[in-house]
This record gives C-alpha cells, structure tokens and sequence, in this order.
C-alpha cells in the first residue's frame, strides 16, 4: 500500500527513546520549509532514501452522529486513531478490511453547564471496510458518495490507571490540589468531590504495538501513558523537566485553564500527536503548541512547537 505524505511542516521534532531508564534524548532535527503541493493526480515526495506517494482522496465514510460506543455513551472519537497492521486483508472483490481502534477526547465538555466529565478514557473498535474508489470523475459532495469507507463497532477497552481504577476526564485544579501520585509518580489527577484518587485524562494520541499493547498521549500532563492489551496502566513518559507545566515557585501545576504555569506545555496543549517508528523501538512525540518559554507574551507568538 502507498503511504499518503503531504504536510505542511514548520516545526522542530524531538526523538526520544521508548525506554525510561535510559533515555537518551536526541538533538532536535528542524524542517523549516513548507511542503505544499498543489499538483492534480498522484504526487510523490523522497524522505530518508524512501519515496512516499499521495493518491489523493480514495474513499469516505460516516458514523452517524448519535451513534454510541461499546459502555453506552455517546462516541466521541475520533481524538486519535491506529489501525492493526496485522489485521488488514484484501477481500475477494478487491476491497479492504482490517481492524480500527478509535480513541475519544477528555469527554463531553463546553456543552451548557457542562464545562468538564467525569469521563473514563477508553479506545473503541471498529472493523473496517474500504472499496477504493477508482473512477476519474469528481464525485458530488453527498451522502450517498460518501460511501466507500464502512465501520462496524465490535467492542473496546477501558483504560485503567496502576490501581485498577478507571480515569477522568475533569481538568485538575492548579496546584497540589491537581496532583495525584502512583507508583512515586506525580501525575494530574483529583484529589477532592466525585473523581476524587483519579488520574485526569485529556487523551489524544494513540499507537499500538505488535503485541496489542499502546500507548496513549494526554494534553494535561504532557505525558505519554503505556498500557497493556487488557488496558491496565504499565508506564509511564514524562517529558523533560522544561516542558512539565510549572508555576512561578516550579511546582507542577496540570491545570489546563486558566493556568499560572510560567514554563512547560501552554494550557491545553500538551502532547497533541505522536507516532512509533517502523522499527518499533522509539516514539516520536510533538506538543500542540510552543511550550510557554518559547513564546513570551501572548499565545499568538507561539512560533515553533517541539
């Protein structure tokens, strides 16, 4: 299969090591000039001695609105998204099937009242089918052209924290207040009211591994969460000391709005994106946005992110 690779990059990407232990951090590579292709057809793009080659648009699909997920919630996905490698399988009539695994967001929020959730992090699955479409003509934008792409939900996994419990999606407040701590780790979370013991979870990455296990990337802490198939909490990547969110007096401060943190991830911007190298043995990771030391002032002088 053709990998699609068309990007507009204006960012400096740091590599780091899947191992905690040893981490050894990389020197960050920059690409400060845009890709921007505007080519009819099929274009292609040479990165690291392999060629990459863009179809275009091969197929569409839709999940009704008020569809629900596998715990009876409205589905919220699609914060993140991975596909099972191992899954995919031609079908007889030339299409396309494999298995989806579609991660939500923190939860309903900014809804009336409804500011934050107490909403458990979970990834939903789907089987998927794909036709590709091969005709010339452009295809009207409908409904019913919008077609080629099929998902059938079949399940899905609770996400837990080291102690069995299930997560949240409630902003921490600022300060100590927002702190929890499991295994000697400090991490955001709730100490107070109905989530009080939870890890607050804003869940936006997501990548497994050949062995079903994933990872998980979250905007509150600016960490990387490790969990094994069954969804139990494994490890956990946190970011160097100058991208933890810190205020005045350097203590952690995970609160995403309305924030005092004067260095680390802006609020509600930490680890938007990430992926694992083919290799499978290192991560790339990429925040939201400029972390607040890189962009003094107003958040609209937040050039660069890392």
């Amino acid at each position: 299969m053709d990998t699609k690779f068309k990007a507009m990059l204006t960012v400096t990407v740091a590599v780091s090591a899947l191992s905690i232990a040893n981490t050894a951090w990389a020197a960050p590579t920059s690409y400060p000039t845009p890709n921007v292709v505007t080519t009819a057809g099929a274009t292609q793009f040479t990165f690291g001695g392999k060629t990459f080659v863009n179809q275009g648009l091969q197929g569409m699909g839709r999940i009704a609105a008020g569809s629900t997920d596998f715990l009876g919630g409205t589905f919220g996905a699609f914060s993140g998204m991975d596909l099972d490698p191992s899954s995919w399988r031609k079908t007889a009539t030339g299409g396309y099937t494999g298995t989806l695994f579609a991660l939500p967001d923190r939860g309903p929020n900014g809804i009336g009242s409804v500011t934050f959730s107490d909403y458990a992090a979970r990834v939903s699955t789907f089987t998927i089918g794909l036709t590709p479409y091969t005709g010339t003509a452009d295809l009207p934008a409908a409904v019913t052209s919008q077609n080629q792409l099929t998902f059938t939900a079949n399940g899905g996994i609770v996400l837990k924290d080291f102690n069995g419990n299930v997560t949240t999606g409630f902003d921490p407040p600022p300060g100590a207040a927002g702190v929890v701590t499991q295994n000697g780790i400090t991490l955001p979370g709730q100490t107070t009211d109905v989530a009080a013991g939870k890890l607050s979870f804003d869940s936006e990455g997501l990548r497994f591994l050949s062995d079903k296990s994933f990872y998980v990337s979250d905007e509150y802490g600016a960490n990387v969460y490790y969990f094994d198939a069954a969804g139990n909490l494994k490890g956990v990547i946190k970011p160097p000391s100058a991208l933890q969110p810190r205020n005045a007096a350097g203590d952690l401060t995970f609160n995403s709005t309305g924030t005092a943190n004067v260095t680390g991830r802006r609020g509600n911007q930490g680890v938007e994106g990430f992926a694992v190298t083919p290799d499978g043995k290192k991560l790339v990771s990429l925040l939201q946005s400029a972390p607040v030391q890189d962009s003094p002032g107003s958040q609209a002088n937040r050039t660069n992110t890392r």
